[in-house]
């Protein structure tokens, strides 16, 4: 503002000076050499001026043509300022007062040129005028009262170049009023800006005292394609500061992209509508915000916090409470089911659309921050104090508290996404939750409930859900109590099997009939009717670039003990489950085992069940091995195999043989030894040792 200002009316008093000079009979060519003079002592840069015509005394008017302003030495731009015409109407009587009224100064296709440079040094601040040092301490006064009038902008352009980044505007129609002291100084006008349609308003309460870098109130707004910024500061020119309300409405985001820049437009999409409101103070390299209030499509809430323009980045920090907090827009389309797969529905293939996180290079953070509810893909969590740090693509998430699935969340989530690859790590724990919430969330079932803790720490990279799931790293635990198990009767597979297999011991002609009553066991005790209850539960679980191994996983009551192995295959979404049964009657001391195999396979949306029913004949055979060996003395364990005891026997009665043997030959004298023993010599009471039966 002060530049433009300098240059309008400085220009319009010499011009109106040259005027009131005119009837003295100096030609115009003595003119425009006095008024290019003036003007280069004026403005510390040459001045040129091509001609003057079109004077008129009565009323006092002239036009210009040609006029340059010099941008200064070192910058690439020649002329700061070129219009090709400019018309300029005073009143008459001031002039004899020495002071110029403007009428009306048309400037007609002006082109504008503002250059800064790497060190920071520009073509539109002045060396001129010495005068301005006494205006800076004591301000305007009657005596020195600058031109007053109308200036008017028509069909200009205006660019600004820096070693970074530029912007033009072109077809500029605009329109100044320079007030007499003490009343404001108004702008109105529009343009396209970086060919976006913008409107300006502005209102400066006391112009004079900022050209003099006295402070001054003043308001705008600004419309551009429809976004709208506006306020009312107490503002400084130079060093720049402004202070007051702020508010900041962005329905067309997307229209900026020629300002803003596709990355950051993009990544800013997700938020929709973007209102910003609050007491602001900024300066060239700060902007801050006290009681600030802003709403978006995903989240709405208030805080304090400032942003440090300076840098390669801007970074923000502070602190925001806001409400609900929706991030589910970030993830893919895939991954924004609010409902698992109920029983009997295919489980999803993994989604394979890119995440996009090239936003979180736009900016860096260190903010501090209360939510009542952030929204994730298929879970939420409320009541949450966090903090969140943001550095050169780089973000840290702390979780100091928060609820979720009925009980408490904590933890760290971190995001990397520097590389073209990024990658992602958590460590979260939940306790206390409802199983039957937390499953479909976190596991991706229905079928588990109970109240309990999840843990896990893993690790993993790439740029989809499918890659995430394919180097997918770490581990895992959860511990359930009181729980249930939906579409399965494990007790009553344990116990029936059992008491099917004793009563196939009794009778071993009833194999066909065991064996059938096996098939319909299998489909009896797996269905939507089908539960497993269990008192303690407890799963370890080892992750390695997406296949899962359980080590073992635990379900116990006081009538059955169920342990699971085997592994999980996230990528292919395959199962490959070994069950194993333990069961013990109500007035029983022990548990007995349920030797046949059960087995979990097939995939996520095709599980199968199945019972080895083949060991039966071999269980048949080895009741009749072990009833015959056993009338012969040779008895089999429950867990011996029935070659070892047969073994076992044979190299026992081996044993005997062989140590009777040799106790026999011992005993026995030679036979010139026989004859000179004497009669009562010593015997031994110790008998053979019988063979064991």
């Amino acid at each position: 503002m002060k530049w433009l200002l300098g240059i309008l009316v400085g220009l319009a008093a010499l011009i109106g000076v040259a005027i009131f000079a005119l009837p003295m009979l100096i030609s115009t060519e003595t003119l425009v050499s006095e008024a290019e003079k003036q003007a280069s002592t004026a403005l510390g840069r040459d001045v040129t001026i091509g001609s003057i015509g079109g004077v008129s005394i009565l009323p006092p008017r002239l036009s210009i043509n040609d006029l340059t302003v010099g941008s200064g030495d070192g910058f690439e731009a020649e002329n700061l300022v070129t219009v090709s015409e400019a018309s300029l109407a005073v009143r008459l009587m001031p002039l004899f007062s020495q002071r110029v009224e403007i009428e009306t100064f048309i400037l007609r296709e002006p082109q504008i040129f503002l250059e800064t440079r790497a060190d920071g040094t520009n073509n539109y601040t002045f060396e001129g005028a010495p005068a301005e040092e006494t205006r800076e301490t004591e301000g305007p006064s009657e005596a020195s009262a600058p031109a007053t009038g109308r200036i008017v902008v028509e069909n200009g352009a205006l660019s600004w170049v820096a070693p970074d980044q530029s912007y033009s505007a072109e077809d500029v129609d605009l329109t100044l009023v320079l007030p007499p002291l003490g009343e404001p100084l108004t702008l109105d006008g529009s343009m396209r800006l970086e060919e976006l349609p913008a409107r300006v308003g502005l209102e400066v309460a006391e112009p004079w005292a900022m050209t003099a870098n006295q402070a001054s109130d003043l308001s705008f707004d600004v419309d551009l394609a429809g976004n709208k910024v506006g306020g009312s500061f107490n503002a400084l020119a130079e060093p720049l500061r402004i202070e007051g309300p702020l508010s900041v409405k962005l329905p067309q985001l997307a229209a900026l992209t020629p300002l803003l820049g596709a990355e950051l437009v993009e990544a800013a999409a997700p938020f929709g509508v973007i209102e910003v409101s609050g007491q602001a103070k900024a300066t060239a390299d700060t902007v801050q915000f006290a009681g600030a209030r802003f709403a978006t499509a995903l989240a709405s809430g208030s805080g304090d916090f400032s942003a440090a323009l300076a840098g390669e980045r801007p970074k923000l920090t502070g602190s925001v409470a806001a409400g609900r907090v929706d991030l589910r827009p970030f993830f893919p389309e895939a991954m924004q089911e609010e409902e698992s797969p109920t029983a009997g529905e295919g489980f999803p293939a993994w989604s394979e659309e890119p995440m996009d996180f090239s936003g979180l290079k736009a900016a860096d953070a260190d903010v501090s921050m209360t939510a009542g509810e952030i929204v994730l893909p298929t879970y939420s969590i409320t009541g949450i104090a966090a903090k969140a740090r943001l550095q050169g693509g780089r973000a840290n998430m702390s979780l100091d508290r928060g609820r979720a699935f009925g009980g408490d969340a904590s933890g760290n989530l971190s995001l990397d996404a520097r590389q073209a690859t990024p990658t992602v790590g958590a460590v979260m724990e939940f306790a206390s939750v409802n199983f039957g919430e937390a499953a479909p969330a976190l596991l991706g079932t229905k079928r588990l409930f109970g109240k309990g803790t999840i843990g896990f720490d893993v690790s993993t990279r790439g740029q989809s859900q499918k890659a995430f799931i394919d180097a997918l790293t770490g581990s895992a635990t959860a511990d359930i109590e009181n729980g249930l198990v939906d579409g399965i009767d494990l007790s009553a597979l344990a116990t029936t099997g059992i008491a099917l297999i004793e009563e196939l011991q009794s009778d071993r002609g009833k194999l066909p009939a065991v064996t059938s009553s096996f098939n319909s066991l299998r489909t009896n005790v797996v269905g939507a009717d089908s539960k497993t209850n269990f008192d303690v539960a407890d799963f370890d679980l080892a992750i390695e670039n997406g296949a899962v191994s359980i080590g073992e996983a635990k379900l116990l009551t006081d009538t059955v003990r169920t342990t699971v192995r085997g592994n999980v295959s996230l990528p292919a979404q395959g199962l490959d489950l070994r069950i194993l049964l333990a069961a013990k009657a109500p007035e029983a001391t022990g548990f007995r085992e349920f030797r046949l195999p059960v087995s979990v396979g097939g995939t996520f949306s095709k599980p199968t069940f199945g019972i080895d029913t083949k060991p039966l004949a071999s269980e048949i055979a080895r009741g009749a091995a072990s009833d015959a060996l056993g009338r012969a003395g040779i008895d089999v364990s429950d867990d011996e195999k029935i070659e070892d005891a047969i073994k076992d026997k044979a190299r026992d009665e081996l044993r005997g043989f062989l140590g009777n043997l040799g106790r026999k030959k011992k005993d026995e004298p030679k036979d010139d030894e026989a004859a000179d023993e004497p009669a009562d010599a010593e015997t031994t009471d110790e008998e053979p040792e019988a063979p064991q039966r």
